[in-house]
């Protein structure tokens, strides 16, 4: 019996020692490699994606079934005319950061606070070539170019950052629809009456929607602010 019961606590130590043999094998591992020299990037690339560091990329995005790739939505080309008669056009934005907003001169509302919003960014960005704002007028049969250009010195807008833009009333409303994503999916269709809205949307230097903000609300236009500074700086 004595024998016995050596011989089983015998058993059991010897499973201990192994499992404690095991045991090290795995921390010594485990400090081997964190001795290890980490791999450096040396090619850090900047992520646009909602990382919460960035601006988010807005819009339903869609699939290349060829390359796997994700196709952001973007602005779609335009050609409009401003306060000072001349055409203004996508390829004007080309690679630039902008904000857009639609508004027409005689509205009693929303719009004078959306262009004194806007008036702030001008101003913190003042001289910047690499940020441009761009209003389309909702109601182009009453905001011809003198009225806009008006509108804009009144407003104290410097035409060389800031553009007036008036045209045909159905592409600025198709634009607005379906370029800017200014109304809801199923509103996005050419019966509209009228198109007014109170958000400045954030374009980045790739025609990519990355945000909408409030134009009555200064602590929006804060944070509009502060991401144009972000995707300035993700651009260098």
């Amino acid at each position: 019996m004595l024998r016995l019961k050596k011989q089983l606590n015998n058993g059991k130590s010897s499973k201990f020692k192994v499992q404690s043999l095991k045991l090290c094998a795995l921390l010594f591992a485990f400090l081997l490699l964190g001795c290890q020299p980490q791999a450096k990037d040396e090619n850090p690339q900047i992520s646009y994606e909602n990382t919460g560091i960035y601006p988010p990329i807005l819009g339903e995005p869609d699939f290349d079934s060829i390359t796997g790739d994700t196709i952001y939505h973007t602005i779609p080309d335009f050609s409009f005319v401003n306060q000072e008669n001349q055409i203004v056009n996508s390829i004007s934005f080309h690679g630039k950061i902008y904000v857009a907003d639609f508004f027409f001169t005689t509205c009693p509302s929303i719009c004078p606070l959306m262009t004194k919003q806007l008036t702030r960014v001008q101003k913190e960005f003042e001289g910047d070539t690499t940020l441009k704002i761009i209003s389309f007028t909702v109601d182009p049969d009453k905001d011809k170019s003198e009225v806009l250009k008006s509108y804009a010195e009144k407003n104290g807008a410097n035409p060389q950052q800031w553009s007036f833009c008036t045209g045909e009333k159905q592409k600025i409303y198709r634009l607005g629809q379906k370029g800017f994503l200014l109304v809801e999916p199923e509103y996005r269709n050419d019966t509209i009456d009228f198109l007014h809205s109170d958000k400045l949307v954030l374009i980045d230097q790739h025609s990519r929607i990355r945000g909408f903000y409030s134009g009555t609300d200064s602590n929006e236009v804060n944070q509009l602010i502060k991401d144009i500074k972000i995707l300035k700086n993700a651009a260098k």
